[in-house]
Parts: structure tokens; sequence; C-alpha cells
């Protein structure tokens, strides 16, 4: 019927090529989202109670110092201002970094304080039987 050799069809089209269209369009579309999602982080965290560590990092109050960790690193790479091209992510990044280190003290001292008050009553315990 028609000569279709003026037009540029898929079907036209050796395989490699779609292929790596497809993979172009699916690498865009995820940068895309991955900004959309810097984005909305950098905007929560500036948005949360500046004096509550916890949601800054969007953990539970009864996290452990491992998780902790695994959130700072995870937020940290989000948000970092090279990476990120929201306007104010540097102040993002600055935001969690100190309290991610407070919070890991915090934790491990509070993990540790159960440990020093039992100890502290064993040593009361065996200072009296002498």
């Amino acid at each position: 019927m028609g000569d279709n050799s003026g037009t540029t069809s898929s079907a036209n089209r050796p395989a490699a090529a779609t292929s790596a269209d497809e993979d172009l369009l699916l690498k865009n579309f995820f940068a895309e989202v991955s900004e959309v999602e810097r984005d909305n982080e950098v905007n929560r965290i500036l948005s949360c109670f500046k004096l509550n560590a916890f949601e800054y990092l969007n953990l539970p109050f009864d996290s452990s110092v491992d998780e902790v960790k695994r959130q700072y690193r995870k937020l940290s790479l989000l948000v970092h201002p090279d990476k990120c091209k929201h306007p104010q992510s540097k102040e993002a990044f600055g935001a969690i970094a100190p309290l991610s280190f407070s919070l890991r003290n915090y934790l491990f001292v509070n993990s540790l304080f159960p440990l020093i008050l039992s100890t502290r009553s064993l040593s009361w315990c065996n200072r009296s039987a002498f």
C-alpha cells in the first residue's frame, strides 16, 4: 500500500536503539523523581521542630544507634548540597549533621546507664559484706 520510508516507527528501528531510548527515558524519569524526593526531604527537615532530633532524622523514639547511623547516612546522601539542587539543601544538610552525632551519643549513654546502675548496686552490695 503506502511507502513508510519517510516515516520512522518503532517497528522499523533496531531493537538496540529502542532499548537505549527506553533506558534513557527511564533514567531521566528516575532522576526527576529523585529530585522531587530530595526537595521534599529538604522541606521536611527545615520544617521540623528544632529540639527534636528524632523528627529531623524521621525516626521513632526507640531507635537504636545503628538505626540512627543508617538513617543519617541515607538522609545526608539525599540532601547533600552537591547532589541536591534545592536552594536550601545546605541548611538542611547542616541541620542533620550535628543532631545525628548528639543523638548517637545520647542513645549510647542511655544504653550504658542501666549497666552502670546495676554495677554500682553490685559494688555497694559487695562492700557491705566486708
